[in-house]
């Protein structure tokens, strides 16, 4: 089944993205995309629930991310705690090489041997693989459509008989914000009838399918992707800061950080001055 994207993305702009689209959102939504229509079975309720599952998880970003955390909060992931166990973690370290990352955050040993296993790879050795669109796209629709996330899977919400976007999120993680995901499902799934309409809605523009222009300062999603990926900045700069072992390395680094914030402030001001 082909999809009108002109149609989607024009629909998906006004919800759930209110009003903004950024063209690193359109790329992770065409890879979701192009996987489902390379293999489906003609509900778009499904891929809809998919497509909501990821802008959930990656804060509305769209793209693959990692858990967010500074080093330390990864100990509760390693081998001999409750967690850890459960995790299939066996390793000294294993809690922060095998955190989340993804779509959906697959996290420890045994997960990212499962699957590895089913992409035909070697995500243990790798596991920043995860990140990439190509391998998150089919660990995200691997994981909700044949239920290796959690044993549950998305045939058992969207069929001839049910429709049941709320327990769905059973299928990733208990119940936590179902209700949240709800409302994107719908969202979504209105994006997806429009864009599988025998005749293209009337009320779309080739302008309102395409991104928009970074603008951080209007722009709600980037300043959520910003966010998302601090998590991996504060790990990088609190791993480099426990390696200082004298005082004028660290201020040092404090310059170089203070320096590149003026920088990017420099060039937003500039931008927001120009109406970019």
């Amino acid at each position: 089944m082909k999809l009108n994207r002109e149609a989607f993305f024009a629909y998906a702009r006004r919800s759930p993205f209110g009003g903004r689209l950024t063209q690193s959102q359109v790329n992770g939504m065409n890879a979701l995309l192009d996987y489902w229509e390379g293999d489906n079975d003609g509900d778009i309720r499904k891929c809809a629930y998919v497509l909501a599952t990821a802008f959930h998880e990656t804060a509305a970003t769209m793209q693959p991310i990692t858990e967010r955390g500074q080093k330390s909060y990864f100990n509760k992931y390693e081998p001999g705690t409750s967690i850890g166990k459960t995790l299939g973690n066996t390793k000294a370290g294993d809690g922060y090489l095998f955190r989340g990352r993804g779509f959906v955050q697959i996290t420890g040993r045994r997960n990212y041997t499962v699957f590895g296993k089913r992409l035909g790879i070697n995500l243990v050795a790798e596991p920043d693989l995860a990140l990439t669109l190509e391998y998150a796209t089919r660990i995200i629709f691997d994981g909700m459509e044949d239920g290796v996330f959690t044993g549950k899977k998305l045939s058992q919400y969207f069929s001839d008989q049910t429709e049941d976007p709320v327990n769905a999120r059973r299928i990733v993680n208990g119940t936590d914000k179902a209700g949240l995901i709800e409302d994107y499902y719908y969202a979504f799934l209105g994006a997806l009838k429009a864009a599988v309409a025998k005749n293209p809605p009337t009320d779309v523009t080739p302008e309102e399918a395409a991104p928009d222009r970074p603008n951080l300062a209007k722009d709600a999603t980037t300043i959520g992707a910003v966010i998302a990926s601090g998590g991996a900045a504060a790990t990088f700069l609190g791993d480099m800061i426990g390696k200082i072992d004298n005082p004028w390395a660290l201020g040092a680094l404090v310059a170089v950080v203070a320096g590149l914030g003026v920088v990017f402030w420099g060039r937003y001001s500039l931008a927001k001055s120009k109406g970019a």
